[in-house]
């Protein structure tokens, strides 16, 4: 087996770089739309985070309905205890 066909075969696996239509994100710190792939945003040079919170994007009322929610089951386990 050709040792070159191998590492040819490994670059296939990579996105290629010339493609136009290349993702933008906005920054978290300045808003600025920066490439999807990048790390750092290259205008203000903070770092580029993915959001990993189960609340992010989600209304206020959610929080209180679960908040709600727990009340309650400690209330029915309390009642079954007494």
């Amino acid at each position: 087996m050709d040792d070159w066909d191998d590492a040819e075969d490994a670059f296939d696996d990579y996105p290629d770089d010339s493609d136009e239509s290349a993702e933008t994100v906005a920054c978290n710190a300045c808003g600025r739309d920066v490439y999807e792939e990048a790390a750092m945003c290259p205008y203000c040079g903070e770092f580029l985070t993915a959001s990993t919170s189960a609340w992010d994007g989600r209304p206020g009322w959610w929080g209180a309905i679960g908040f709600v929610g727990i009340i309650a089951v400690i209330l029915v386990l309390l009642r079954l205890v007494i």
